[in-house]
């Protein structure tokens, strides 16, 4: 089996346990049982900034990556968004490889009482890989955190968190792990 098959046979097992949990589960537990948006604050749209680090596979060197990050959350406890990122990545032999990442994510998103847990999230990304010599069709299961850092009138307006992602791609270009500092704004 490779790796991309049992990265993303983790991925969805992960995924079928908490929707199977979700199910038994209260709206104030860990996994909080689905439900309809009621109100406008329960949609959390948000705007982000990314910055971090992008580690290819095989002979290419770590490098910077940046981005932007939107979503919001159609249906209580998932979430929807875009991410569009960008990184240099060299290789030893001195071959350079420019990427913009356009990724869609569907997310679950935790909850409960739980420090930093509660915060949390996991999903899956589907995308493209932009590059001046083509496109290549990217997957990738994602992970991350938002901790609220201010109130006002009630509301979370800043996080911090992380995010991390590992970028399978459709070519025979490097799957890349991604480790991401972001700052968000929620409307």
């Amino acid at each position: 089996m490779t790796k991309r098959t049992t990265a993303l046979a983790a991925i969805c097992a992960l995924a079928f346990s908490f929707g199977a949990q979700a199910q038994e589960k209260t709206g104030s537990s860990t996994f909080p049982k689905p439900r309809e948006v009621v109100d406008q604050s329960e949609l959390r749209p948000h705007v982000g900034v990314m910055v971090g680090v992008a580690n290819p596979e095989g002979s290419y060197r770590s490098s910077g990556e940046y981005g932007i990050d939107v979503g919001y959350q159609p249906l209580i406890p998932f979430g929807l968004g875009l991410e569009i990122t960008g990184s240099a990545i060299e290789s030893d032999a001195g071959d350079r490889l420019d990427r913009t990442g356009i990724l869609a994510k569907a997310t679950y998103n935790f909850g409960g009482e739980t420090a930093v847990i509660r915060d949390s999230y996991v999903g899956l990304g589907l995308g493209a890989a932009l590059k001046s010599d083509g496109t290549d069709l990217v997957s990738a299961p994602l992970v991350g955190f938002d901790i609220p850092i201010n109130r006002e009138k009630g509301r979370n307006m800043f996080s911090l968190g992380a995010n991390a992602k590992y970028i399978i791609v459709g070519s025979s270009d490097p799957d890349t792990l991604s480790v991401n500092g972001v700052v968000k704004y929620w409307y």
